[in-house]
């Protein structure tokens, strides 16, 4: 627009001229009532160029004007140029801080990402380092079990030794009392055949064969006494060697079920720190979500901390928030709760057996 007016400007201007001059000259020939004469040359000549001058007066003030407007428009485009630069600016300061947030995010999330995994690794070694230790705890014990087995059978093997020596020994007591039967037997048939042979000192053989059996009877029963003393002395060895054998297998299952006992007891302890570390870490992680969802209020001090109770949904949607022991500021509590509800759904348990459908933590942030 401003290079068309530039073009047509001197065009208007000697147009407006010349239409003055003719204005002027039809005004002095043709008015009614006027009375024509011939002017001087001088005057003519004189009229023309004050009109001339006021035409360039006036074009002057035309121009003067179009170029204040011109340099009003310009201003205007200029201001606009100028906001329209700001406001670009602005958003692309706005894009790069929200670039910059996510990528922060994103470097958040990477670095909880790497030290998940590391205490994964953590756990699982330290998990395989205490099963080896169990396995070989009982490979070790079943080895002390062999040999426990071994030395029983050992000592039945002894024993049944002693029994098999207690039954020879009275098998040769038996064999013993048989061949003193046999030869009082003997000695008999002997007596007999002598007494048919002698029957003139029947009598004296008479006394001679009372006197020997009652000697012979003495004999016996002295022998069977014995006999029966080593039974019943081999019979309360027996007995007592069973009733110790029977006390050490007593005591041995005792100390085997005090050993399984105690055992059982530091394996419930093991997993009731295990239960008890990942309570904390499933805690934990609720804290850290609300923790990221928290902001804090305009005109709220630092080092304030309370005690909130959450009711959850088994998907981990909040269903209902409370503040069990308020920090004593109205605007910390209200923030704290409009961040657990900002953190649903909360993160679930790594095991299954550790979610609640209240959870009861501290919160109490940093910053």
């Amino acid at each position: 627009m401003r290079e068309f007016l530039d073009q047509i400007g001197p065009y208007v201007l000697a147009i407006l001229v010349h239409a003055a001059a003719a204005g002027v000259l039809v005004l002095a020939v043709e008015w009614p009532g006027f009375r024509k004469s011939v002017p001087a040359p001088v005057e003519s000549v004189q009229a023309t160029v004050v009109d001339e001058e006021r035409v360039q007066l006036e074009l002057r003030r035309i121009r003067d004007r179009e170029t204040a407007k011109r340099r009003e428009e310009e201003e205007r485009a200029e201001a606009a140029r100028a906001q329209r630069e700001h406001e670009e600016r602005r958003l692309a300061e706005m894009r790069d801080r929200r670039q910059q947030e996510k990528e922060e995010s994103r470097r958040e999330a990477d670095r909880l990402r790497t030290e998940r995994e590391r205490l994964i690794e953590e756990r699982n070694r330290a998990e395989q380092e205490r099963q080896n230790a169990n396995a070989a705890r009982i490979a070790e014990e079943q080895r002390r079990q062999e040999a426990e087995t071994a030395r029983h059978a050992e000592e039945r093997r002894r024993q049944e030794a002693e029994t098999a020596r207690v039954d020879e020994e009275r098998r040769r007591q038996e064999a013993e009392v048989a061949r003193v039967t046999e030869e009082r037997r003997q000695r008999e048939a002997e007596t007999a055949r002598q007494a048919e042979e002698k029957r003139r000192v029947e009598a004296e053989s008479a006394a001679r064969r009372a006197e020997e059996r009652q000697r012979l009877e003495v004999e016996k029963a002295r022998r069977r006494k014995e006999i029966e003393m080593v039974r019943r002395r081999a019979e309360e060895e027996r007995r007592a060697s069973q009733a110790e054998a029977d006390r050490r297998r007593q005591e041995e299952e005792r100390a085997r079920r005090e050993l399984l006992a105690r055992e059982q007891q530091r394996l419930d302890q093991e997993r009731k720190a295990i239960f008890a570390k990942a309570l904390e870490e499933y805690i934990g992680a609720i804290q850290s979500s609300v923790t990221r969802s928290w902001r804090r209020p305009t005109g709220v001090p630092a080092g304030l901390k309370c005690t909130v109770s959450v009711v959850q949904a088994n998907n981990g949607k909040v269903l209902r928030v409370e503040i069990t022991q308020s920090s004593g500021n109205v605007a910390f509590d209200r923030s704290v709760e409009q961040a657990v509800l900002s953190a649903s759904p909360l993160p679930p348990p790594r095991q299954r057996a550790l979610f609640d459908r209240e959870i009861v933590f501290l919160f109490n942030p940093r910053s």
